[in-house]
């Protein structure tokens, strides 16, 4: 599987950091399982589309043979969204304003190096019939592309940007995410995979006890529960548990 860089994106942040939710570290830590989600079930529609797709509406695509390929890339491509740097109250306004959340904060390079693994993919939803529901499903991707999110004016991009990798470019209102994205792109001959929802890549050949992880816990999160997710990561020595910077803000 081809592993490589965004093109022209190779100065970013050494940290990357993921607001989520109680489930999904766990998931992460103790079951070495990272979520992506398909192009397709983002709300921007302009995600993973080409430039010169994105005036057509989902509905025009479906009747115009030329730019049906537009929708389907958007199902066959996987995005798995990080914030591009260490902890931040913007992050935090954005994503966090609950009390449960919790951050992973790690080298984006230590996330990068798990793909040279072997991993498998499960998916609990999905829309085809040819595959049972819950089922653990084997394939390797075509390619994973990584880097910053790069923000554009999508109403007067440069035809020079039309064919650059899709799933990279964002429009520049949404700047303020600094978003560090991972980009799975499905092997088009496993075409069958098409309809697949909230994939979850387990990692089953790499030692995730290499992995140096910073769990931070919400800064509008009380005391005990900051001592319970302390308690319930103890016996993880690659991992550090801390409040939030910003916990007294929210006081």
């Amino acid at each position: 599987m081809t592993i490589k860089p965004f093109p022209s994106n190779k100065k970013f942040q050494k940290y990357v950091t993921r607001i989520t939710d109680y489930n999904s570290v766990l998931e992460f830590v103790k079951k070495n399982s990272l979520h992506f989600s398909p192009l397709s079930s983002f709300e921007d529609f302009t995600e993973g589309k080409r430039f010169e797709d994105i005036a057509l509406s989902e509905e025009e695509e479906f009747k115009d043979i030329n730019s049906s390929t537009a929708l389907f890339r958007r199902k066959v491509m996987y995005a798995s969204c990080w914030h591009n740097g260490k902890e931040s109250l913007l992050m935090w306004n954005l994503y966090g304003r609950n009390e449960r959340y919790l951050a992973i904060q790690m080298d984006y390079r230590h996330l990068v190096n798990l793909f040279s693994a072997k991993f498998t993919f499960e998916s609990k939803s999905l829309n085809n019939l040819r595959i049972a529901k819950d089922t653990k499903i084997s394939f390797l991707p075509g390619s994973l592309h990584y880097g910053k999110v790069e923000y554009v004016n999508l109403l007067k991009i440069s035809e020079k940007k039309k064919n650059y990798f899709l799933g990279r470019f964002k429009d520049k209102a949404f700047h303020h995410e600094k978003e560090f994205r991972l980009l799975l792109r499905q092997n088009y001959k496993e075409s069958y995979l098409v309809d697949l929802r909230d994939l979850k890549c387990v990692f089953t050949g790499s030692d995730f006890k290499q992995l140096k992880l910073k769990i931070i816990v919400s800064p509008c999160a009380p005391d005990f529960y900051y001592d319970m997710i302390k308690s319930q990561l103890k016996n993880y020595q690659n991992i550090t548990v801390c409040e939030s910077k910003y916990k007294k803000l929210f006081l």
